[in-house]
């Protein structure tokens, strides 16, 4: 019996039939590790036949490995990968993607910053393409004129951006 795992008219249910690893990166996220790790195993389990979940615990130093490790045991798709020491992103993505093992990768930052709703859609045109790039649907106004760069300074070190996204003041500046 052989199972057919592209997209068809009118079927949304199907699989990519080509192997994906998501990569992540945590650095203290115990209050959140968990909720993040169920979230992306549904989006996965839905969207991709071969997955593997890669994540880079980053030195942290409250729960997030051992939440992660417990959560790994029930699990076998979570690979998981300690720095010694905190070493930031950059260190962080560059071995998260040494430790991958799937033909496609792509990455969710902890705090869900992305929406990947339509991961499925996205993979279906790595078939034709190199690269896929998501972007915002609509675009941010700001109908000041002259004012425009100082309101968005204002937004960006709002209180509201800040503590919604886990942003700190020199990510929020990234």
């Amino acid at each position: 019996m052989s199972q057919t795992h592209s997209i068809k008219p009118g079927k949304t249910n199907c699989l990519f039939d080509r192997s994906v690893s998501l990569l992540c990166w945590a650095y203290n996220e115990e209050d959140s590790i968990a909720e993040y790790l169920k979230r992306a195993i549904v989006l996965l389990d839905a969207a991709v036949f071969d997955y593997e979940i890669v994540l880079i615990d980053d030195g942290s130093t409250d729960n997030t490995y051992k939440i992660a490790k417990n959560f790994q045991q029930k699990n076998e798709k979570l690979k998981i990968y300690r720095n010694e020491k905190n070493l930031n992103v950059g260190p962080s993505f560059i071995r998260a993607i040494r430790m991958a093992s799937k033909e496609f990768l792509f990455w969710q930052t902890i705090d869900w910053s992305y929406d990947i709703s339509n991961l499925r859609v996205f993979l279906e045109y790595l078939k034709t393409f190199d690269v896929v790039q998501g972007v915002r649907r609509t675009a941010v106004e700001v109908r000041l004129g002259f004012l425009k760069p100082i309101a968005g300074l204002l937004k960006l070190f709002g209180v509201k951006h800040i503590t919604k996204r886990s942003d700190t003041i020199s990510k929020a500046l990234v």
